[in-house]
């Protein structure tokens, strides 16, 4: 297991809150179990309302009215999502929160792929993303691991942005981390590299990568009116 201490640039929020109860392992089900981790990431002026353990029940439970419950119905038992070890917070219920030490980039429906390169690096202290490599070829694909990214603040495709939003989709690694322009098959641009393996490039061949989704935090009928993002976006992303 890593070490989970902080590093520049974010506060690694492995601390649990006294409140806050962690999630016990799902029972699941399905003949088809694939690896999610969810990486909440908040910024500055955009903190999250909900704890890690909320989300982790949103995303993982196998009870009604959560993800797990509906894709195990909807793929008639063939499908869900088992939680991704990780030492953050509750360790290995699948969810790792970093803090960055900016505001929040409202991306709405503007690329929001070089702001997640820099929270998958915050992740690796908490995460042995070489673990996942079943195959042992040096990537990771879409049944091996499949990353989530959840925003705080607004869902831009509810028209919430503030303090900031984004556009929930499902998508892979697009960044000019260099600014020169273009984006080149390469580690912060088309890929990440961690724990020696790449990942976030593109699903489609010949790059058989996982790619990643993406979702902000808060739905509602106006700034002053929300709640926790739904499973409805989220489920038809992924």
């Amino acid at each position: 297991q890593k070490n989970s201490s902080s590093r520049s640039g974010s506060d690694n929020s492995s601390k649990i809150t006294e409140s806050e109860t962690c999630f016990s392992a799902p029972s699941l089900n399905a003949s088809t179990q694939v690896p999610l981790l969810v990486v909440r990431v908040q910024y500055s002026n955009a903190t999250f309302q909900s704890s890690a353990s909320t989300w982790s029940k949103k995303i993982f439970s196998a009870s009604d009215g959560n993800l797990n419950h509906y894709l195990n119905e909807t793929t008639y038992g063939k499908y869900q999502f088992s939680p991704a070890n990780e030492s953050n917070g509750c360790s290995n219920d699948g969810v790792v929160t970093v803090t960055m030490n900016e505001n929040h980039p409202n991306t709405q429906k503007n690329s929001y792929s070089c702001y997640a390169e820099k929270a998958i690096r915050e992740t690796d202290a908490s995460v042995n993303y070489a673990s996942f490599d079943t195959n042992l070829n040096g990537k990771l694909d879409q049944y091996e691991l499949q990353v989530m990214f959840l925003v705080s603040g607004g869902e831009s495709a509810s028209s919430i942005n503030t303090p900031g939003g984004i556009w929930a989709m499902a998508t892979s690694l697009k960044c000019d981390k260099n600014e020169d322009g273009s984006i080149t098959d390469s580690d912060g641009e088309h890929w990440v590299l961690l724990d020696s393996v790449q990942l976030l490039d593109s699903k489609s061949s010949p790059y058989s990568m996982n790619g990643y989704s993406q979702f902000g935090e808060r739905h509602g009928y106006s700034s002053s009116n929300t709640w926790d993002a739904t499973i409805g976006v989220i489920a038809h992303e992924l």
